[in-house]
């Protein structure tokens, strides 16, 4: 097999096999409890081989980690405890590994990408390509910033990671590809069958007699311990979160001022136009058409001397910095109607027309610093609302009752009502869905009467809760729980009455009966489901696609099995053998299954070989201890 991928492998026996795709093995590493020590520059973090990789560089890539998340989320700031939260610093120490792995098997082996083929795979990479699908270097740039990388550094990295795709993809084409097998499992996934089905529920069967008043209590006697009343607890809160203070909050009009100075470009809604844009190869060409260019013929002419559809002429509504640079300088300064160019830019000689504009709109100063104020207010309010648990628990700890607590925080106390340990209520209603979490009602169920708990995370906010009465689980009253006792009667008889029917229905399809005409009779669906293949069962369950598969034809041949949801009877009326010699794409694509299957199982055995030689240590302890001071930064 040829590359431009520079150097072959001087060994590509164990070694190469072993090493690209372990890194699917290697794992994230949990964080345990953190403890407040500082953040050492050149402690080895992680040990890989014969490389290491400091704190610092770790605490780099998580930076890089939190950074990208928030892009994602719209441009949300994430702290450094949300990052640890969300799972990022563990992403950070794969990355690492990831990255020092590769990077030693490329060193090992030799493997490169070329400049070209870097060159090559940017410009054929649909993220960077304008409207006419071809390769934007604007589009480009503006990825780089937001990426927060150099052109430089996004060819190595795209230099290494080619390299590692043609490793992996050389790999998969050693898999097995067996002709034999692969006809064998095409005919299994290929075979179509056509059924009727049905499913009896034990709901369904009819239940004429009612229970007896001893049957009742015989079932009370045998399944007394499901008739407790549960434990009931009423409880009292004081509910703290930064919504409910925001209106304490006081903001200076000096930071007010300075913020809204900070920040007023941003509530500024920039003009648009709708423009359309044709595209020549020369000046001269662009100037052909230009004199017999209107806003009305545009379009058309843009068909039959530029070559181009409706979607490529269409630019649509832009914002300025939307567009080329080139392009938008002239295009924003024409008025609506008006057709511009023509304009040089990378990609060629472009005739603009401006369609329609609409207006920029800017916010008044007095509505702006009103929306700035709701945002320093609920800020503050954040940091107020750990000042007022700190105080609270203070107080709370000099023995002030609950209710004493929260005067002196200017909180009011408010009742969550009487309610068991799932939060249901006496009356069979739930608590408010907003106080509902486990959390807190575990702490409810194990807390003291009268005692306030320890101060509890609930949503964005904090909760202290204290139970002021409790009333105990008691067995329920025989005359109370009758109802429920009938309908397990019923429940129970109508699974003992299932098997019998299901028999006897069974017994007249086999007779002289089918499965549709006994459907009618005792009141069940039947379902005729043609051309079922194992791949696309159509709406049976899995149990039942098992049965169907393996029965044979005709009402004499009709099967039960059991299901979740009752016992499904089947009658299959013909099956259609797959031919793999009429389908040579459909085997092609089992082949190609079969290869990449092989090739990644024979990677991710080598794999373990290979970090048994590399060595790989996650040094636990010292992260944890790192990133609990770079929490507490915060």
């Amino acid at each position: 097999m040829t590359s431009s991928f520079g150097k072959s492998a001087k060994n590509i026996g164990t070694k190469i096999i072993l090493s690209l795709l372990g890194i699917s093995m290697i794992v994230f590493w949990g964080l345990g409890g953190l403890t407040n020590l500082t953040l050492s520059q050149n402690q080895a973090a992680i040990e890989i081989g014969s490389d290491n990789i400091s704190m610092q560089q770790l605490a780099s890539a998580f930076d890089k980690e939190r950074e990208r998340m928030g892009i994602m989320m719209g441009g949300k700031y994430l702290s450094p405890v949300q990052g640890i939260q969300a799972g990022l610093l563990d992403a950070a120490v794969q990355g690492q590994i990831i990255n020092s792995v590769s990077n030693q098997i490329r060193k090992e082996l030799e493997l490169t990408a070329s400049d070209d083929a870097v060159r090559k795979y940017v410009e054929r990479n649909p993220a960077f390509a304008d409207v006419l699908g071809n390769f934007d270097q604007n589009i480009f740039y503006a990825y780089l910033s937001q990426m927060r990388m150099t052109e430089t550094q996004l060819a190595h990295k795209l230099r290494d990671e080619l390299a590692m795709n043609h490793l992996n993809n050389t790999i998969i084409e050693l898999g097995y590809n067996p002709t034999i097998l692969a006809d064998t499992i095409y005919k299994y996934k290929k075979e179509k069958r056509s059924v009727i089905t049905g499913i009896i529920k034990p709901e369904d069967i009819k239940i004429d007699t009612k229970p007896t008043e001893n049957e009742l209590k015989e079932y009370y006697e045998a399944y007394g311990d499901q008739f407790i009343l549960p434990e009931y607890r009423t409880v009292q809160i004081i509910h703290i979160s930064p919504e409910k203070i925001v209106e304490k909050v006081t903001i200076s009009p000096n930071e007010l001022n300075e913020l809204y100075e900070q920040r007023k470009a941003d509530f500024e809604t920039p003009e648009t136009r709708e423009l359309d844009q044709m595209l020549f190869d020369t000046k001269e060409n662009a100037e052909v058409v230009l004199n017999e260019l209107t806003a009305d013929n545009f379009r058309e002419i843009a068909k039959s001397k530029a070559g181009q559809n409706d979607e490529q002429t269409r630019f649509g509504w832009v914002k300025k910095d939307d567009i080329m640079a080139e392009l938008a300088e002239t295009a924003f300064s024409g008025t609506k109607g008006q057709i511009v160019g023509p304009i040089e830019t990378s990609s060629g000689w472009h005739i603009v027309l401006v369609r329609d504009i609409k207006s920029g709109e800017k916010l008044s100063e007095e509505k702006i610093k009103e929306e700035l104020k709701k945002q320093l207010a609920l800020e503050g309010a954040y940091t107020k609302t750990e000042e007022i648990v700190k105080n609270l628990e203070d107080a709370l700890g000099q023995g002030e009752t609950l209710s004493n607590a929260a005067k002196s925080v200017g909180l009011d106390i408010q009742s969550m009502g009487t309610f068991d340990m799932t939060g249901k209520k006496q009356d069979g209603t739930e608590i408010n869905a907003d106080m509902k979490s486990d959390d807190l009602l575990q702490t409810i169920f194990l807390s003291e009467i009268n005692e306030p708990s320890s101060v509890i995370e609930h949503g964005n906010g904090y909760i202290i809760a204290e139970v002021t009465d409790i009333i105990p689980s008691t067995p329920q009253e025989f005359d109370a729980a009758k109802p429920t006792l009938e309908k397990m009667w019923v429940s129970q008889m109508q699974k003992d009455k299932l098997d019998s029917v299901v028999d006897n229905i069974l017994t007249q399809i086999k007779k002289d009966s089918t499965l549709e005409k006994q459907g009618n009779i005792f009141g069940f669906k039947t379902n005729k489901e043609n051309d079922i293949t194992r791949e696309k069962p159509g709406t049976l369950f899995p149990q039942v696609v098992e049965t169907v598969f393996t029965q044979k034809t005709g009402n004499e041949n009709t099967t039960i099995t059991k299901t979740p949801m009752g016992i499904a009877l089947s009658t299959v009326f013909s099956v259609t053998p797959a031919d793999p010699k009429n389908d040579e794409f459909g085997v092609g694509i089992v082949k190609q299954e079969l290869k990449t299957q092989t090739g990644e199982s024979l990677v991710n055995e080598l794999m373990n070989d290979y970090t048994e030689t590399i060595g790989v240590r996650v040094n636990e302890k010292a992260i944890n201890n790192a990133f609990a001071a770079y929490q507490n930064q915060e």
